[in-house]
């Protein structure tokens, strides 16, 4: 009980605020990348959530829905979203709770997008355009660890997700942003899944195992956002389930699905500690031709598996 509200105290501390990403960086639209859009909204606690379907140019080969990562919210990539529909995709996205467009004076913690996860999956269930299609599910770091949690619920209807460099649990990447609490997992685990059901505190080994689904897990080895050595390096020394795929991004930090120069350029960017200098420092010009240009080959490869589940299904 103490522990439980010492850690509900401290994840108000560091989520009670919004995540409306950096004022001096750009959140380009996902129609800006080409794609024909339409906003839409739905109900999570009370809470309106704000989300965009984007369209392909044919009749869809299936849905994707994109989960964001801490910070911002899904227009931080528009251009990967933007992808999959020029791909022939439905795709699907929106902002948690307290980030971007969607309400909320904060994010709550790690676990809350659990939450509203639900919230739009009983949402797209009500949607026309959905019915009948294929889907999956791809997201970066903590939406990384969404879209694969996105696989445990039937009613999701999710077949395979893709994730990049999702952290392997909510329990290891709060352990591993406070050391203090290492110690302590086990009460970390509980503390989730008493709040979010048995995926709070599962592993991705775990899930991929319980729902026999495929996963394809992308990560750089140059990452320590969500360290490399705790969460790819451990997926490479478990037993892991037929149909879990492990795809190294070499030379690459926390966003392995871009090419090498454009993480040299975000280090470059984010030199000793910039973020902060870049919120007073509007002058500071950035070359988003350099920042966000995707490595055609690792999309290729999600794209590949994402088609390799649809021509197995079929086989079928």
């Amino acid at each position: 009980m103490i522990f439980d509200l010492l850690l509900s105290r401290g994840f108000k501390k560091a989520f009670g605020h919004r995540g409306d990403g950096l004022p001096t960086l750009a959140y380009p639209p996902i129609s800006s990348f080409g794609p024909k859009t339409k906003p839409f909204s739905f109900l999570s606690e009370g809470r309106r959530l704000y989300g965009e379907v984007a369209y392909p140019k044919d009749k869809p080969l299936g849905l994707i829905v994109f989960f964001h990562g801490l910070g911002a919210g899904y227009t931080a990539y528009s251009q990967e979203i933007a992808f999959y529909a020029e791909a022939g995709y439905l795709v699907y996205a929106f902002d948690y709770m307290g980030c971007m467009q969607s309400e909320g004076t904060g994010m709550g913690d790690l676990g809350h997008p659990l939450l509203d996860q639900r919230a739009f999956f009983a949402f797209l269930n009500g949607q026309d355009e959905a019915k009948g299609l294929s889907r999956y599910s791809v997201g970066h770091s903590w939406g990384g660890f969404l879209s694969c949690a996105a696989l445990l619920e039937p009613s999701f209807g999710v077949k395979a997700a893709v994730s990049f460099a999702g952290f392997y649990s909510i329990p290891d990447i709060v352990c591993h942003s406070a050391p203090a609490l290492r110690k302590s997992k086990a009460k970390v685990a509980r503390y989730f899944k008493k709040r979010y059901g048995e995926v709070g505190s599962l592993g991705l080994s775990d899930i991929a195992a319980i729902s026999q689904k495929p996963i394809l897990y992308i990560q750089g080895d140059e990452d320590d956002v969500v360290p490399f050595s705790e969460n790819y390096k451990r997926l490479q020394g478990e037993k892991l389930p037929k149909g879990f795929v492990l795809l190294l991004s070499k030379g690459r930090g926390h966003q392995p699905y871009w090419v090498k120069e454009s993480y040299r350029y975000f280090l470059e960017v984010f030199e000793k500690g910039r973020p902060a200098d870049f919120d007073r420092d509007p002058e500071y010009v950035v070359d988003y031709g350099k920042l966000q240009h995707d490595d055609p080959i690792i999309m290729g490869k999600t794209l590949a598996f994402i088609k390799e589940i649809d021509k197995r299904d079929e086989a079928e």
